[in-house]
C-alpha cells in the first residue's frame, strides 16, 4: 500500500484528480492533498508520501522546486508533473529530477488511469525486487553461518583426533 500526495493551487483540479484516483483501484493507503507547494512541503517533512502529482506552475514556489526540496528529504519518492504548461524548460527540469511522466492539462481520464496503472506496476516490480533481495541477503547469511559452522566442526574433529 502507497502514500499519494495531490498538489494543484485549483480547488476543482485537485478535487477532480482525487476523485479519479480513488475510483482507479490503486492499493493507497492514504491520498492527501495540498493546495500549495508551501503547504505540501509541510505535510512532506510530516511523513514523505511513495508518490506525489504536482501542478508546476503554483504561487510562492512552483511544483519543480518543490520537488527538488523534497528529494533532499527523501529520493525514492516518484513525481507525476501535471501542468498545462508545454514548456520544454519545465519538461526538461521534470526530467533532471527524475520525474516518472510529465502529463498535459488536460489529459483525458483514461490516459491517466494508464499512468496510475503504469505507476502501480513500477512500485509492484520495486517491491518484488526488494523481496528478492531481502531472499538472496538471508540465504547468504544462512550460508555464511553454516560454513563457519562447518568450519568450526572441522577444526573440533582435527584437533580431537
Amino acid at each position: 500500500m502507497y502514500s499519494l500526495l495531490l498538489v494543484d493551487d485549483e480547488s476543482i483540479i485537485l478535487e477532480g484528480i482525487y476523485e479519479v484516483i480513488k475510483e482507479a483501484g490503486m492499493p493507497l493507503k492514504e491520498i492527501q492533498t495540498a493546495s500549495s507547494a508551501l503547504e505540501a512541503l509541510g505535510l512532506y517533512r510530516k511523513s514523505p508520501f511513495d508518490i506525489v502529482l504536482t501542478d508546476i506552475s503554483m504561487p510562492e514556489i512552483n511544483g519543480l522546486e518543490m520537488v527538488a526540496k523534497m528529494q533532499k528529504i527523501w529520493p525514492k519518492t516518484e513525481v507525476l508533473f501535471l501542468t498545462g504548461f508545454q514548456d520544454f524548460e519545465y519538461a526538461r527540469e521534470a526530467m533532471r529530477l527524475h520525474g516518472f511522466d510529465y502529463l498535459l492539462k488536460p489529459i483525458a481520464r483514461a490516459d491517466f488511469e494508464k499512468v496510475l496503472k503504469k505507476i502501480q506496476k513500477d512500485f509492484e516490480e520495486k517491491d518484488r525486487q526488494q523481496d528478492y533481495y531481502k531472499k538472496f541477503e538471508r540465504e547468504m547469511k544462512e550460508y555464511e553461518n553454516n560454513s563457519r559452522r562447518d568450519f568450526f566442526e572441522m577444526l573440533v574433529t582435527k584437533h580431537t583426533d
